[in-house]
């Protein structure tokens, strides 16, 4: 099964061109065009990593990152910040908030960011392949 990203953004071109390369990257992508509309996705679908704009209208990415991250459920999610907000406050409050990664609007090179969803995905799996191993009985040594 290939690994769900969602996409929060309100610039509709934006997420048009990411769904489409994600997808052809082997991605199943959901898109929402706004905060609320993505949480409820989120609790829907609980994908495997979420890219979230900060600068939308009505509810925008820092509400909707602080309500991910107080939830037991969503808290977990990475999020990648992809945002024109690019001066030294945004980035150190994003990663204070608990973002995976934060990268700035434009993408000049869409290949950096596959890249670095990649990344943060396969650590994921890593991760989870060490604690199901963890949670394996092991071999009695002296038992050979």
């Amino acid at each position: 099964m290939s690994q769900q990203i969602l996409l929060i953004d309100d610039d509709r071109a934006l997420v048009e061109a990411m769904q489409a390369w994600l997808e052809e990257a082997g991605y199943q992508v959901t898109t929402a065009h706004d905060g609320r509309t993505g949480l409820t996705l989120v609790r829907q679908r609980l994908p495997d990593l979420i890219v979230l704009d900060i600068k939308m209208p009505g509810f925008d990415g820092w509400q909707t990152l602080e309500a991910l991250r107080e939830h037991q459920t969503t808290a977990q999610i990475p999020v990648v910040l992809l945002t024109a907000c690019d001066g030294p406050d945004s980035i150190h409050k994003g990663y204070e908030l608990g973002c995976a990664w934060f990268y700035t609007k434009p993408i000049v090179h869409p290949d950096h960011l596959l890249l670095i969803i990649r990344r943060i995905l396969g650590a994921m799996v890593v991760s989870a392949d060490l604690a199901d191993a963890a949670n394996q009985p092991q071999a009695d040594p002296s038992a050979s």
